[in-house]
């Protein structure tokens, strides 16, 4: 009895950590960045795409607060909801705040490299949240083209010599 038992623990030991083996593996091969937090807002799992910005690596932030995850990743930010980012306490304070309270939204961030991350927050059933992040860089390339064809077009209909109209 008491060996059987051991040997049904030591079973699923091992089936737990090929488990969690697989789960990191199956995280870190997501193209978008991924984080997942406790209702502590502290990091239990975080993907290579998402801190590998930083420099670091995953390992470094899993059992960190969120905070610690922002403080490193918030020099490679520009924008931030359309706000230029300042290097400074206060903004740390402000998006590690946001984030913790921000469950069902999505943020858009510029990065210094010019691309766009869509950062969409979600809640766990367990009180904490996942966090992915999607490049949207293509999406607003497309944006900007179309704002500046809108701009040339209602620049040459203005400035025309001739009345237009407009035929849809």
């Amino acid at each position: 009895g008491e060996v059987a038992a051991r040997q049904k623990s030591t079973e699923t030991e091992r089936a737990l950590q090929d488990l969690n083996r697989d789960y990191h593996d199956a995280i870190d091969s997501l193209v978008s960045g991924f984080a997942l937090t406790s209702r502590d807002n502290i990091i239990l799992a975080i993907n290579k795409p998402l801190a590998g910005v930083t420099g670091f690596d995953p390992q470094y932030f899993i059992g960190q607060p969120m905070r610690c995850l922002i403080e490193a990743i918030l020099p490679f930010f520009e924008l931030f909801e359309g706000e230029p980012v300042e290097q400074t306490e206060a903004w740390v304070e402000k998006i590690t705040s946001l984030m913790a309270k921000s469950t069902g939204k999505s943020i858009e961030v510029r990065m210094i490299t010019g691309e766009w991350i869509l950062i969409t927050l979600d809640p766990t059933s367990l009180g904490g949240q996942s966090a992915v992040s999607t490049d949207i860089s293509p999406q607003k390339r497309v944006e900007e083209a179309l704002r500046k064809s809108e701009v040339h077009f209602r620049t040459l209909v203005e400035n025309h010599p001739l009345p237009a109209i407009l035929v849809d």
